[in-house]
């Protein structure tokens, strides 16, 4: 009797020590997982408080009247070279809206630059087949020119960059003729949003900016760089925020 009682005061010791180990670790994990909250939340407070200082700068530096033939913004376009040699999410891609007709060029969750566009709306299924803008991952191809000019459909366009069908969609300026001159028409709704059905953009799915802005494009940025194109459900004011993830 003697030998069971002490067998069960010492399984009952060392319970009550792996009771007390338990609820010393679980206070432990609480600890660490409440600082590391609490870090999280920090460093997303300060992402936040720093996007909404770069979309203030951004708006600021937008050229209040489009010129294509001039860049988007006053300031100067991001340095590639410093994008280099990060990790993947903070490398630069372009991020286009066709709710917002505009190209962002960014970093991780920062638009680093801002830029004019005008691209044809899907509308359902009743937008000409040639005049789908692809929606979804896309990358710049090796593809790309200084100039080009299609006699079927009596435009072309100069610095283009073609992120799918190897040319057959593409970035480039606004629309030129078959010497280059703008075509001052297509042009001058670059950035418009008032894009009806009826007078949609015939971009024969690809996306027009400016001179400088296309130029840049072609001559900066390398094979593979990432390209998110986004329909007319991403129209929100979180549009940024919603893809900064990819």
């Amino acid at each position: 009797m003697k030998k069971n009682n002490l067998i069960y005061w010492i399984v009952a010791i060392i319970l009550v020590g792996i009771a007390g180990w338990s609820a010393v670790h679980m206070h432990h994990l609480e600890s660490k997982n409440a600082v590391k909250v609490s870090r999280e939340m920090k460093i997303s407070s300060s992402i936040s408080r720093h996007i909404k200082k770069i979309t203030k700068e951004q708006k600021k530096a937008m050229r209040k009247k489009v010129d294509w033939n001039k860049p988007s913004m006053t300031k100067a376009y991001p340095d590639v070279s410093k994008y280099k040699n990060v990790k993947k999410s903070n490398r630069i891609r372009l991020v286009v809206s066709s709710a917002k007709q505009r190209v962002y060029v960014m970093s991780g969750p920062y638009v680093l630059y801002t830029m004019y566009a005008s691209l044809g709306k899907n509308y359902n299924s009743k937008t000409p087949n040639y005049q789908v803008t692809p929606v979804g991952k896309f990358k710049l191809e090796e593809t790309r020119g200084d100039k080009f000019y299609d006699a079927t459909r009596q435009l072309g366009g100069l610095h283009w960059t073609s992120f799918k069908g190897k040319g057959m969609y593409h970035f480039q300026s606004v629309p030129v003729d078959e010497n280059g001159k703008v075509i001052e028409k297509d042009a001058k709704h670059l950035g418009s949003t008032k894009i009806t059905k009826k007078n949609n953009i015939k971009a024969y799915g690809s996306i027009w900016l400016t001179v400088p802005d296309a130029e840049w494009i072609q001559k900066n940025l390398p094979v593979g760089t990432k390209v998110l194109i986004y329909g007319e459900d991403a129209s929100s004011d979180n549009f940024i925020a919603d893809n900064a993830k990819h």
